[in-house]
């Protein structure tokens, strides 16, 4: 006698059956909130290119040379995070009431050993409100944010660097001794396990934390033609990452015998999974005086805003920024730096024209 066959699962049996045996919110429903958050950079010219601000619940990792700005982009994100719900990681902007407000939190993983407080605080840590970690060893680097990011404590975790990470056999054993690949299949690990993690913490609607992972230039050898830099510490970091800016070398332009006066920066998204792909940006930062650190978004807004059609100049009335005029170029700039509410709106404009989503 023919066995009789089960009838096959409907979508909500199988859904059902999935979520009890694997956990609630593995499969979702249709109309999930699966909307990806993201957490202003600091910079317009970098939320615009990345697709409106690096991506919570996703690894991004910033590489380039020495001082290109890699530090200096996540102490800006970590400025940044004080202005999210910890909860729901939207902007405080859009809440009505802010007695339901939290903000959000930091956590610096300090691989190098080479966390600059002064200079951190003037580009916006907040020593009283954000963290610091000193891992001793690349085992305990990838635990560390491991945890951290399983519990949600941080929202944004930035960890400086990946090359730096070295794993506790290195460390204990003779200098003389070689390792070969040792610090690639720990690196390969930590982006399997913190990827894992995120994809835990992120059920829902409720986004995981922003990492930042921070990575240096190498040079290959016997590269004539090409590009001859690579990213040490394995090949893992470029599969797993959601985007990877590759910063540009800081060009310093002197305006006297003495002091330096702006660097100007930059970078490309050499990968990106949430936006359209290299895309490009620049930015200037005061180097002296009592601006320094100082990052000139108003300008880059100002010439977006042209690059874009949003400001126009019209013989009669001057300059036109929709509905509200400036008799010169400058008093724009004075607008937007007097009036940090005419500010964000205009910087969300710039995104949007980007084709990118507003944070």
């Amino acid at each position: 006698m023919a066995k009789k066959e089960k009838p096959l699962m409907t979508f909500d049996e199988f859904r059902a059956s999935v979520n009890d045996g694997f956990g609630a919110g593995i499969i979702q429903s249709p109309g999930a909130n699966r909307n990806l958050r993201r957490l202003c950079t600091g910079f317009v010219g970098l939320d615009g290119a990345t697709g409106g601000g690096w991506p919570f619940s996703r690894i991004n990792i910033i590489a380039g040379a020495e001082s290109s700005g890699k530090t200096l982009r996540c102490l800006k994100a970590a400025e940044q995070v004080k202005e999210y719900d910890k909860a729901t990681h939207v902007h405080k902007s859009h809440f009505k009431d802010l007695t339901e407000f939290t903000p959000g939190t930091a956590l610096f993983v300090d691989v190098e050993n080479s966390f600059d407080e002064d200079w951190a605080v003037l580009n916006g840590w907040a020593m009283e409100n954000y963290s610091i970690a000193v891992p001793a060893s690349a085992e305990q680097t990838v635990d560390l944010v491991t945890k951290a990011i399983e519990q949600r404590v941080f929202d944004l975790i930035i960890v400086d660097s990946i090359a730096a990470m070295t794993p506790d056999k290195e460390y204990e054993s003779s200098s003389e001794d070689w390792q070969m690949g040792l610090g690639a299949r720990l690196t390969n690990k930590a982006m399997r396990k913190w990827n894992a993690a995120l994809a835990k913490a992120t059920q829902d609607g409720v986004s995981g934390p922003c990492v930042l992972a921070l990575n240096q230039f190498r040079e290959k050898l016997g590269i004539m033609y090409g590009d001859n830099r690579t990213l040490p510490n394995g090949k893992g970091q470029r599969f797993a990452a959601a985007i990877i800016e590759y910063c540009k070398p800081a060009q310093v332009q002197d305006d006297s015998k003495t002091e330096f006066g702006e660097g100007i920066y930059g970078g490309v998204m050499n990968k990106n999974k949430t936006f359209t792909p290299k895309c490009t940006h620049t930015f200037t930062m005061s180097l002296k005086g009592d601006d320094k650190g100082k990052v000139n978004n108003a300008a880059v807004i100002v010439k977006l805003c042209a690059d874009h059609g949003m400001l126009t100049k019209d013989p009669k009335s001057g300059w036109n920024y929709g509905s509200t005029n400036f008799r010169i170029k400058r008093d724009f700039i004075d607008k937007l730096e007097a009036d940090p509410d005419f500010m964000r709106r205009v910087w969300r404009d710039v995104i949007m024209a980007f084709g990118a989503d507003p944070w």
